[in-house]
């Protein structure tokens, strides 16, 4: 008996090279439908990425537009306030008197920028001396928490908010020099608020221990941040 050829007919031969073609374009076809996709999801993820970015520019860009016509309507109305021929005090703008001064100055100084204790403590003091009031205490203690770091440069906030300064001081004078005092510090540009009023003493001379308030209003910063589009 003749042993089995192994021998492949022409026929059988063809029809492996086509089912071999057949498998290689069906992989070839998988791998594009598969790779399309990645590739279409890779397009719609950049393109709503690139969506995001375009609407986040466009509302900073309304922002810097609004900001924009802001300063320039503050701009308008800081020349109008500062070139008024009257200050707010009623005083002239280039004067040297009690009530005259320019408008932004005197608005500066009605509400500092900084915590200056001892900047305060120096202008109480020469307003008592130069009333006749006879000081046997005055000031208390500095706030540590409030002190800037670097000294005579100011604070900055984004939404400042006017902080308190506590100043009691205690004078000798007359009943009528302490209302005339009283008086004075009412009408001041600077704000000042009595919190406590003791007074001892009789005949013409009166000890007066007040307990005064004043305050300061940070400067206000440009809030500039960045934001990461995810």
């Amino acid at each position: 008996m003749a042993a089995p050829s192994n021998h492949k007919s022409e026929k059988h031969a063809i029809v492996d090279k086509a089912n071999t073609t057949i498998l290689i374009a069906v992989s070839a076809a998988v791998f594009v439908v598969v790779f399309s996709g990645f590739a279409v999801k890779a397009l719609i993820s950049q393109g709503g990425y690139h969506q995001r970015v375009i609407t986040e520019k466009r509302e900073a860009l309304d922002t810097l537009k609004a900001n924009r016509e802001a300063v320039d309507e503050l701009a308008k109305v800081y020349t109008a306030f500062e070139g008024e021929s009257t200050n707010v005090l009623g005083g002239n703008p280039d004067g040297e008197g009690p009530l005259d001064g320019d408008n932004a100055k005197i608005v500066l100084d009605a509400l500092p920028s900084e915590y200056d204790y001892p900047g305060l403590s120096s202008s109480i003091e020469k307003l008592l001396l130069d009333g006749g009031y006879q000081i046997t205490a005055i000031g208390g203690s500095e706030d540590p928490a409030q002190q800037s770091e670097t000294p005579g440069e100011a604070t900055v906030v984004t939404n400042p908010t006017p902080q308190e300064i506590p100043y009691p001081f205690t004078i000798v004078s007359t009943t009528e020099n302490n209302l005339r005092l009283l008086q004075l510090l009412e009408s001041s540009i600077r704000p000042f608020y009595v919190d406590t009023l003791t007074l001892q003493g009789q005949g013409g001379n009166l000890s007066a221990n007040i307990g005064l308030k004043t305050f300061y209003l940070p400067a206000t910063g440009l809030d500039i941040s960045s934001k990461v589009v995810k």
